[in-house]
């Protein structure tokens, strides 16, 4: 009977093991692509040039839009899903030292961000 649960137990696992890969998009060939789009709404930050990078890549890599009409996005494909970032150009030209970012996670679809731009103690903020 011990050996009948135990085989249950390892059963269940396996299987809460394996869907959790599945719903984190572990993909380690990286064969599976998705596209995401990141779209956000922002009050007060027209013309703003915001910055958009993933964990994997570095700065050099980042991708750049300006807010238009309280609207931005990026859009892209990923491997897995993965963090991101989006910062302020304007903090990484000027290499600032003290910055604010978003951190999101890439996701298969469409995430939409809303927040309100503000200059916070000298700092362009979110």
């Amino acid at each position: 009977m011990i050996s009948r649960i135990k085989s249950v137990v390892y059963v269940a696992l396996f299987i809460q093991v394996f869907s959790t890969s599945a719903i984190l998009g572990q993909n380690p060939d990286h064969t599976a692509e998705f596209e995401y789009t990141i779209e956000g709404i922002v009050k007060d930050g027209e013309g703003i040039k915001l910055a958009f990078y993933t964990s994997d890549e570095n700065l050099d890599e980042r991708r750049t839009t300006i807010i238009e009409d309280g609207k931005f996005s990026f859009k892209g494909k990923a491997a897995f899903v993965q963090q991101a970032f989006i910062r302020f150009e304007e903090d990484i030209v000027e290499n600032k030292p003290a910055y604010r970012s978003i951190p999101i996670f890439l996701e298969p679809g469409t995430t939409t961000i809303q927040f309100n731009y503000i200059i916070e103690h000298g700092l362009n903020s979110f």
